[in-house]
């Protein structure tokens, strides 16, 4: 509003100081024989063509001044000349790609990405964003992240903790409820009978006492003896539940080795990341964040979980594992440095968007709606032109009469 209202007034003292210029040549002409009415009288009349010269040249940028078609309306018929210099401008002057990269590397792009994109930025994105626009924007970082993070000294330390809080003990009986849930099922019973069975037909094929010494001294039915080998199967697994079992204390022993292993030995370090990368690289990760997204954003009328109490914790749960991943790895500054390299990749593959920006900002406005934008932000210089043009127009007049007089 400022603008327009120094536009305004320029404009008015402008046109002033034209009308002045034009009164004061109407009335020095008379006395134009007379040196102070020379002087005067060639002042007056620059000052007028300096100020109708710079009228007609600012006119001309956004209109047709007296109708003049010819060299007119610049900004209008030279607007995608004028786009295209702005845009060379701005990419190759004042925000090029050295200069992005310059300021990238001056910042603390890790801190910044824990402290405001993950805790942040990042929920709201999630709450709002389209699906397929922030999951094909996501992918490539996640994907970086994941694949780049150390593992093992994450799963080293995650399963010390577990060790620490007997959650060995616990999933090895675990397993031997779901392993006697298997042994009792029917369908086993089933199988072990068909095995029976067979093993029994094949026994028996060579000799006939043999099948008659089976029927009927020992009565081997094959049910009966399937469900004979399942209890026999289910015993043993509940003597695997005590804790001083031999085949307890070596899987125990045989777990902690692996943990210990798994933090000292590079060559096992190495076949855990490789087998990590092989599993991550099966991973169709764009369509993974947009599904995840999508039901995470909920549209079908029910709360959002990006609202929910459990979706902020996992967050902040997000937010502690990124950090413990930082301080874990080799590296403390890998998640900063790596955050710098996929922006310095963006800032090289995406630095011709800025102008392909700055050409769909300005193309949504008509040749009218232009001239108007441009006038208002402009106007105030360009009316100080015609001021500056009067000025110095009589300024110059002014000189030269009295050059002409002294020689």
């Amino acid at each position: 509003m400022d603008e327009k209202q120094g536009g305004t007034s320029n404009r008015q003292m402008a046109n002033v100081v034209l009308g002045v210029s034009v009164a004061g040549y109407l009335l020095t002409v008379p006395f134009a024989g007379t040196f102070a009415g020379g002087l005067l009288s060639s002042g007056f009349g620059a000052a007028v063509v300096g100020g109708c010269a710079d009228w007609f040249a600012v006119t001309a940028l956004f209109g047709k001044p007296l109708g003049i078609p010819y060299g007119t309306q610049i900004l209008v018929r030279n607007r995608q000349e004028i786009v295209d210099t702005m845009i060379t401008m701005v990419e190759k002057d004042l925000l090029t790609k050295d200069y992005l990269q310059r300021r990238l590397a001056a910042y603390d792009v890790g801190v910044w990405f824990e402290q405001e994109v993950l805790a942040s930025i990042l929920p709201r994105l999630v709450e709002g964003a389209a699906p397929d626009f922030l999951g094909k924007t996501l992918e490539p970082l996640v994907r970086t992240i994941v694949e780049d993070l150390p593992l093992s000294p994450f799963l080293a330390d995650q399963l010390t903790w577990a060790l620490e809080q007997g959650y060995d003990e616990r999933l090895f009986d675990l397993a031997l409820d779901e392993a006697e849930l298997l042994v009792m099922h029917s369908a086993i019973r089933q199988e072990l009978a068909r095995l029976v069975a067979q093993t029994k037909k094949r026994y028996e094929a060579t000799l006939t006492r043999r099948r008659l010494f089976n029927d009927l001294i020992l009565r081997m039915d094959p049910d009966d003896l399937a469900a004979q080998l399942q209890r026999a199967a289910r015993n043993y697994l509940a003597t695997l539940r005590d804790g001083d079992h031999h085949w307890r204390k070596k899987a125990r022993a045989y777990v902690r080795d692996w943990v210990l292993r798994l933090r000292n030995d590079p060559a096992l370090q190495a076949q855990v990341e490789a087998w990590k990368k092989a599993q991550l690289g099966q991973i169709a990760w764009e369509a993974l964040l947009q599904d995840l997204l999508k039901q995470v954003q909920s549209p079908d009328g029910q709360v959002p979980l990006a609202k929910s109490p459990w979706f902020r914790r996992t967050v902040r749960r997000v937010v502690r594992l990124v950090a413990a991943l930082k301080e874990q790895s080799a590296s403390p500054d890998k998640l900063d440095q790596l955050l710098k390299r996929i922006g310095e990749q963006w800032i090289d593959d995406k630095h011709s968007a800025i102008g392909e920006l700055i050409r769909e900002n300005i193309n949504r406005f008509s040749d009218e709606a232009l001239v108007e934008l441009v006038q208002s932000k402009a106007g105030n210089d360009l009316q100080m032109i015609r001021i500056n043009g009067s000025v110095v127009g009589g300024l110059v007049g002014m000189l030269i009469f009295l050059l002409t007089q002294l020689t």
